[in-house]
């Protein structure tokens, strides 16, 4: 390995990832302001409140569009799977204690 270089040369830090994901929210879900979003930090259960509020949805219509925005990463960019140890909903990390 040439000097400088390390076996993780490339891949993005959380940041990036963060910066990434942020991104692909504001231009899924518009009327979410900056701080609204920045506000989610990595629990992405917030989108879900976020999403009542700002769009008038009730609960289960933010859990469906939370959930089919989240499937949604996963095909087109790989941003889920790229970020899952910064961004973790609530759920996602009970699934994986059972």
């Amino acid at each position: 390995m040439k000097k400088g270089k390390t076996m993780f040369t490339g891949l993005k830090s959380k940041a990036e990832h963060w910066s990434d994901l942020r991104a692909k929210i504001k231009e899924k879900f518009s009327k979410l302001t900056d701080e609204s979003i920045d506000s989610l930090k990595s629990d992405m259960d917030q989108l879900s409140s976020k999403l009542q509020t700002t769009y008038g949805y009730a609960k289960e219509k933010a859990d469906s569009e939370l959930a089919a925005f989240k499937s949604s990463l996963i095909p087109k960019t790989g941003i889920m799977k790229n970020i899952s140890m910064y961004v973790k909903s609530k759920t996602e990390t009970a699934e994986i204690v059972k």
